[in-house]
């Protein structure tokens, strides 16, 4: 802005929205003494009259591949300007959706037991399968994944990464009935086992288990303290699964908690506070970055991405794959 400003003292920036960087921006401008030149003025109802002020729309943006706001400035008739690779990104990204949803078609539409499945997959699955149709919604996603991964020529692309999803973890209640093996948790637990022995048998059959790993992902843990409901509390410190030919197995990984209301590892000052919540003895970033140096991210792609990871030295990776 402050080149443009030497060629053009009457240009005007007008950034609308929130976010993160809205301090640093406006510090920015302080520093640089653009404040009659760029106005921030936050987030808008009245975008079309927004738009209707502009001579021209700029996008800087090297991730979205068809943001909004450059649809909504050529609705409202306002010129835009992106990019290069977004630019070039825009036209291409609608075709090549349909391009895969056409390729993929004939693979995801079978059934189990349906002609031209892989039958071995089908055998994996069959232990959750009924009438033609896997039993569970975890169980279904993976029996697509695998999918995906014996068609991994039609899908296309020397790495994916596939994710899964199953909900219902956030037990306040019913977490257990008469003992620990009946009840809610129990349940889900049961459901998630199920699919993952499937998929790893799948995947075995199809001599893709070293090549493909699992591994499970959740946003907090739960507190060891049940409630008054039979349910558990939103925590902190989580164990997680990690699955694959490549994985060396049959081990923790990190350091135990205590499982001690109130022992050292339980997070919390007051009496009321101390429920189980234990501290996490081994962060996010270290998991993420074990995984993902596995398929080949190199040490300056891992600051990238992850930028505490240079806060654990030795310790960033975890060895587990």
């Amino acid at each position: 802005m402050m080149i443009l400003r030497s060629h053009r003292p009457d240009m005007q920036a007008v950034l609308v929205g929130e976010g993160p960087m809205h301090e640093e921006l406006h510090s920015l401008i302080q520093r640089y003494a653009l404040q009659q030149q760029v106005h921030l003025v936050g987030l808008r109802q009245d975008m079309p009259a927004v738009y209707s002020e502009l001579d021209l729309l700029v996008s800087c943006s090297h991730t979205e591949a068809m943001p909004l706001v450059l649809m909504e400035a050529m609705a409202c008739g306002v010129p835009a300007v992106a990019d290069i690779q977004l630019a070039e990104a825009y036209p291409t990204q609608p075709r090549d959706a349909f391009s895969m949803a056409h390729r993929l078609a004939a693979r995801v539409t079978p059934k189990p037991g349906d002609a031209g499945n892989t039958a071995a997959i089908d055998t994996a699955f069959a232990p959750i399968t009924a009438g033609g149709r896997i039993s569970t919604p975890l169980g279904r996603q993976l029996y697509q994944v695998v999918k995906m991964v014996d068609g991994r020529g039609t899908v296309q692309g020397d790495r994916q990464i596939f994710f899964a999803q199953q909900g219902g973890f956030d037990t306040h209640g019913n977490q257990v009935a008469q003992s620990a093996a009946e009840g809610e948790h129990m349940r889900l637990l049961k459901s998630v086992g199920e699919a993952l022995a499937c998929i790893h048998n799948a995947l075995k059959a199809i001599g893709m288990n070293n090549a493909v790993t699992l591994f499970t992902q959740s946003d907090f843990g739960r507190t060891f303290k049940s409630n008054n409901s039979n349910g558990t509390d939103h925590a902190w410190g989580n164990h997680h699964l990690v699955m694959g030919g490549a994985v060396r197995g049959g081990r923790s990984y990190g350091t135990y908690s205590t499982l001690a209301v109130g022992g050292p590892s339980d997070v919390g000052v007051e009496a009321w506070e101390l429920e189980g919540r234990w501290i996490p003895t081994t962060s996010v970033d270290q998991y993420a970055a074990t995984l993902l140096a596995w398929p080949g991210a190199d040490d300056a792609a891992l600051n990238a991405v992850l930028p505490n990871l240079r806060n654990f030295g030795s310790a960033r990776n975890l060895g587990f794959v």
